[in-house]
This record gives structure tokens, sequence and C-alpha cells, in this order.
């Protein structure tokens, strides 16, 4: 199973905190942010609109940290941001610009496996017209610190299909990586600047 920082087309807002501790166990991907629609959800009647904004859908304004430690087994992905939704054709509503991270958010690995990776950022789709969904908005801040265990994909400063409009930061002191560390986002602009310290 999968673990949202957020809500499923719902958001935490700015005076919101979530605090995501794994140190033992099993779980699938780790979201700081939520799903950006459900399929519970329909588009309103013509002529009416949802209560909130559909692009708050899924997001995080607040603070978020997830912490994994001991012996937590993480079998996919970690991400600072939301999950990108596509509603089906018969429930259309827009989805293109939510799940962002629009607060802060703080992914510390201190011990136990990640077996997928971990992005500064949200993920995404791939999809024309899905380019402002999942990111890491302007004054957002997102950083990854990697002080123990092991991630046996790769770390990305940003997202995934997810861009990043502020800064990234990628800090590593122990712990190993099998695969690579970048400091932007795989298939996915940073257009902040893009920060990676091992000390």
């Amino acid at each position: 199973k999968n673990i949202y920082g957020g809500g499923s087309a719902a958001f935490v807002t700015k005076d919101g905190k979530v605090d995501i501790k794994i140190s033992g166990g099993t779980v699938g991907d780790v979201f700081a942010g939520g799903q950006g629609g459900d399929g519970a959800i329909v588009a309103p009647d013509s002529g009416k609109s949802f209560t909130e904004s559909q692009d708050l859908f899924g997001s995080m304004l607040g603070t978020a940290t997830i912490t994994i430690a001991d012996n937590a087994v993480v079998t996919g992905n970690i991400y600072a941001s939301g999950s990108g939704f596509e509603p089906a054709s018969d429930k259309k509503y827009d989805t293109t610009k939510n799940a962002y991270l629009g607060g802060k958010a703080d992914i510390s690995i201190e011990g136990g496996t990640v077996k997928g990776s971990i992005y500064g950022g949200g993920r995404g789709i791939n999809k024309t017209g899905y380019e402002q969904c999942a990111r890491v908005d302007t004054g957002a801040e997102a950083k990854v610190t990697l002080s123990g265990g092991t991630v046996e994909g790769s770390i990305y400063g940003g997202g995934e299909i997810a861009k990043v409009g502020s800064k990234t930061q990628v800090v590593i002191s122990k712990g190993r990586v099998k695969g690579n560390v970048y400091g932007g986002g795989k298939t996915a602009d940073v257009t902040g600047s893009a920060e990676v310290t091992l000390s």
C-alpha cells in the first residue's frame, strides 16, 4: 500500500503539518502530498463549480516531513510532492495543475531500504497539458537527506515527469545509493537552482 501525506482530491492547508515516520514494516510509494483526483468524484453540473479550486486537489501547502529509519522497507519510490491523476473520460474535471507542493517537504533517510528512487518533487503524468501537475511550486522548498540506509534506485533533486520551480537540495553524509544522484529531476525541468552536497 502507498502512503500519502495529503488527501485524495483533498489538500493540506498552509498551516497544516504532516509527519510520516516509517521505522519498520513494508510500504509501497510514499508521497508528501496527496493524489490529484479520485475515481468517486465527477465534474460539477453545468453552471456549478467545486467548493475549492481543482488546482488544490492532492496538494501540500503546509509542511511535510518523511523519515525512513531502522528496518523499514519501501518497495516503491518516495516523493516530496503529490501524485498526478487523470480522471476517466466520463468524469472529466481538470487535474492538469494540481497535486503540487506549495509549502515545505523534507525527506530524510536514516536507515532501512528504499528499493525504488527518491524524488525531491512529485510524480507527474507524461501527457501534453500536464506540465504543471505534481510540481514543486515557485517559493516552495524540497530537501532530500541521506544519512544511513540503502537506496537501490537513484536520488533526484527534482520530480518524476514533474517540474521544480524553486531550489532543489540533496545532502548525502552516509548510506548507500546503488543508482545515481541527480540535482535535477527525471524527464523534468528544474527552473530554480539544484544543489548536491556530499559530506
